[in-house]
């Protein structure tokens, strides 16, 4: 007699399998998965006619069938109100495959000709634009419309909206701003100079933080919804592959090393430093940190690591050298930020529950006190040749300036939105900040407080970085 051929009683078996393929049908595969369609307008800076469109939905026509939706950002045109600046009006779920054309439907017009007021007629089948795009199942796709809002026709013609779609290369790499937005996960490439999108690229699940690494000329993105990191290639903002790390380990911070060829990784999940060699992208080492790590920076002399862990109320020192902690500060409670002064060895702590900034001088062994702040700041950044401390203070709104050196504070930089995460460009003239509740990244002067545009990004802003 011959070996039975499982082990396993039949029929558990054929449920298993049934129970397996129910699941990747219900789940469905790739081609399944619809991919996103981010729809931008902007009206050119030359002073447009007083012109508004009450908008009723945007519809996408291709695969022999249309698209409509009816929900968008924004539901009004006001052309003197965007002239100058870019929206994102829709985001637009669609099946996968070929789209021809994007209809602008209207509810009404606004319009003057002379000083008059005028109030046309609209066509009720709507306004069409030719787009000519392949969306790729899961993937994200963006379109540009430039709105011409003078009127062409007659004042007793029906109003007949003038878009075309702008076609433009990307800018130097060097003019960009890279943003890591969720819902759905993407990077979406800024135009720091021109204030606008110009770029987006579908990514994995819940981005956290963006590098970039200049001697690869790659961008790495911390995916904690699947336990990776994204490459993405920084001249031609494609996806090349993805690295994934030890399942639950949740990436949400990254920190370049001094000598550019090493990568620091924290991990919330597994509450752990990682540290990747940027080349072959294995890890060198991994250090168990405190509970609730929430932000590190490096010491660009020493290379060690500086991580605020929340919960566990401690700024641990990591040595990556070593594989492990070497010192520990427990002055803070709470310490949610946290940036170091390689020149001075002073460590600037942001406690989530005192509102301040706590100073220590490493060198010398010092207390240097603390600076009361309007709220609880949730990112720091350190700019060394002012020895000055940026921190983003979302209850108030605005961006906390410091030289706690001296015991400084200057006025604040106010926004209109509550910032969450801060970057630079190399030479500090310009910051950005991301703002998650209004979908946007802010783009400021650091030194007149001015704020220079309000990038609408979508989504849920995660973090940005200036290559």
């Amino acid at each position: 007699m011959g070996r039975a051929l499982f082990s396993t009683p039949p029929l558990t078996v054929c449920l298993v399998l049934c129970c397996c393929l129910f699941a990747l049908v219900a789940r469905g595969g790739p081609r399944d998965e619809p991919g996103r369609l981010l729809v931008f307008v902007e009206v050119p800076s030359e002073t447009p006619p007083a012109t508004i469109l009450d908008l009723a939905g945007i519809e996408a026509v291709g695969n022999g069938s249309a698209v409509r939706q009816v929900t968008l950002r924004h539901q009004q045109l006001d052309a003197r109100a965007l002239m100058g600046r870019q929206i994102l009006l829709a985001e637009m779920e669609l099946p996968a495959g070929s789209y021809h054309v994007l209809k602008l439907h209207l509810d009404g017009v606004r319009t003057a000709v002379g000083t008059a007021p005028v109030v046309p007629g609209v066509d009720p089948a709507g306004y069409a634009v030719t787009v000519d795009m392949e969306l790729a199942a899961g993937a994200c796709e963006a379109v540009f419309l430039r709105w011409l809002p003078a009127r062409e026709s007659g004042r007793d013609q029906p109003y007949v909206p003038r878009l075309e779609v702008r076609l433009e290369p990307l800018p130097p790499l060097g003019s960009l701003a890279l943003v890591t937005r969720r819902d759905p996960g993407m990077l979406v490439a800024v135009d720091r100079m021109a204030g606008r999108v110009v770029h987006v690229q579908r990514l994995g699940e819940d981005p956290r933080d963006v590098v970039y690494l200049p001697l690869r000329q790659k961008i790495f993105v911390a995916l904690a919804g699947q336990d990776a990191l994204v490459e993405v290639d920084a001249l031609s903002l494609r996806q090349e592959r993805v690295i994934p790390l030890q399942f639950g380990d949740e990436p949400s911070r990254l920190a370049l090393a001094p000598d550019g060829g090493t990568l620091h990784v924290l991990n919330v999940g597994s509450r752990s430093l990682a540290t990747l060699n940027v080349w072959s992208l294995q890890e060198r080492s991994r250090v168990a940190v405190g509970e609730g790590p929430r932000d590190m920076d490096v010491d660009i002399r020493s290379g060690q690591v500086y991580v605020a862990c929340e919960d566990e109320g401690q700024v641990q020192v990591v040595d990556p050298d070593q594989g492990r902690i070497v010192a520990t500060h427990s002055a803070v409670s709470s310490p949610v930020a946290v940036v170091f002064d390689s020149d001075l060895r002073r460590l600037y702590v942001a406690s989530a529950s005192q509102y301040r900034l706590f100073g220590f001088d490493l060198m010398e062994g010092a207390d240097l006190g603390s600076q009361s702040l309007c709220g609880s700041a949730v990112d720091l950044v350190f700019e060394p040749r002012a020895h000055q401390v940026f921190a983003a203070v979302p209850g108030c709104r605005q961006v906390a300036v410091l030289r706690p050196a001296a015991g400084v504070e200057f006025a604040p930089l106010k926004l209109s939105h509550s910032p969450q995460r801060l970057a630079f460009d190399a030479e500090y003239s310009q910051f950005l900040a991301t703002a998650p509740g209004a979908g946007i990244v802010v783009i400021g002067d650091p030194h007149s407080g001015r704020t220079l545009a309000s990038v609408e990004v979508g989504g849920t802003p995660t973090a940005v970085v200036v290559p």
